[in-house]
């Protein structure tokens, strides 16, 4: 498992410091004023100045990024802008590219997963689509466990076979309805599940 806040710990952050390392020195800070307005010791802020943090070139490439650190960076050096200010600045953008941009595409990298779900989502919105799909194919999973560990059960199940289906909230079609592909069957007095639960397959 990976988190879209390991993304932005390990890929973004690094990058955006490094970045605005680099562009209070080239106004004139040095590098013990680089480690006071960035709140960071002044052997990262040598790190940095010596390329020893690696970047993310995507993140260094996108123009919103360049955009803020000159923001940033031109207001930190004016003294127009805190540090508490400049923290909200960067706060916002990352909530932007966590949304379905740059960031949400780094996490999806980052865990393949995520993209094979092939459901539009918001990291961070309790009522997304992944998380109710998600939790109706727990539902699913535990009720065939339940079944399938109850004595006697497979003895119920008729010869055409029989499946565990539930649905989304909002279900329009059979693609919002999670089943197993294909029966459960009676196997010599034990319940037979064929599959994992999937939408789209009952």
């Amino acid at each position: 498992m990976r988190f879209i806040e390991e993304v932005v710990v390990e890929e973004f952050l690094p990058t955006v410091r490094s970045m605005l390392a680099e562009d209070l020195r080239d106004r004139g800070f040095t590098q013990h004023e680089v480690a006071d307005a960035l709140g960071i010791s002044q052997s990262a802020v040598s790190k940095y100045a010596h390329g020893e943090v690696a970047r993310n070139e995507r993140v260094v490439a996108d123009q919103r990024v360049s955009d803020l650190v000159e923001r940033v960076g031109e207001g930190l050096a004016a003294g127009d802008m805190s540090p508490v200010a400049a923290v909200v600045e960067i706060e916002v953008l990352i909530r932007q590219l966590e949304e379905g941009d740059l960031l949400a595409d780094l996490h999806e990298e980052a865990m393949p997963a995520l993209s094979a779900a092939d459901v539009e989502f918001s990291v961070h919105d309790p009522d997304s689509g992944l998380r109710e799909r998600e939790s109706v194919l727990a539902s699913v999973r535990r009720g065939l466990r339940t079944l399938t560990n109850a004595s006697g059960f497979a003895g119920l199940i008729p010869n055409v076979g029989a499946n565990v289906a539930e649905c989304l909230a909002d279900a329009s079609s059979v693609d919002d309805v999670a089943a197993v592909p294909g029966r459960l069957v009676d196997v010599k007095g034990q319940a037979m599940v064929p599959g994992e639960p999937e939408f789209g397959v009952s």
